[in-house]
């Protein structure tokens, strides 16, 4: 077997006036790897559909009123049903300490209901509608228009009546304060 020839120290020569490339050959350009984009996409429209979901949540809560506007035509409409009923004990509970003395002072449950009686007649009775309400949260105090309107054929008040209902917060709750009302 023929050898190759080779130099002093045994390393293979290589032909008369080529000299051996220690340094490979450059590999074509290759460009590098497409990154995946896809969890940033998936982040994305995460974070946007979150930012959807709180602001239409933020609207319907601010368009929706405060819990005491609520409490408020609550109370309102509790007072209503309790003159419809001519029950002097159900109106106490939803007025304010001053017109409970007032009330207190003033009827007996027979001469409330005979009163109620003289203005909407015998089975007559009123049918509130609250409009817009105003609240002072500092002062625990409250305003509220409300129209009322006598229902029933004996009605001795022939028209509605709209005024502004005073209210006060006592003892966390809201109560129809009439002695500091005003009819318009």
């Amino acid at each position: 077997m023929p050898r190759a020839p080779s130099g002093g120290d045994g390393a293979p020569s290589s032909p008369a006036g080529v000299t051996p490339n220690p340094v490979p050959p450059p590999l074509p350009y290759t460009p590098p790897p497409r990154k995946d984009r896809t969890l940033w996409i998936v982040a994305g429209a995460t974070a946007l559909i979150i930012a959807i979901i709180a602001g239409a949540t933020w609207i319907i809560l601010a368009s929706r009123g405060s819990d005491d506007e609520q409490q408020i035509r609550d109370v309102i409409a509790a007072e209503t049903r309790a003159l419809n009923a001519r029950d002097l004990q159900a109106v106490i509970t939803t007025r304010c300490a001053a017109d409970v003395q007032m009330l207190q002072t003033q009827f007996t449950p027979t001469t409330f209901a005979a009163e109620v009686d003289a203005l909407i007649g015998p089975g007559g009775r009123w049918e509130v509608s609250v409009g817009e309400v105003r609240i002072d949260a500092n002062a625990g105090t409250a305003t509220a228009e409300e129209t009322s309107t006598p229902v029933g054929s004996g009605a001795v008040v022939p028209q509605s009546v709209t005024d502004t209902a005073s209210l006060r917060k006592e003892s966390g709750a809201w109560k129809v304060c009439v002695s500091s009302s005003r009819v318009r």
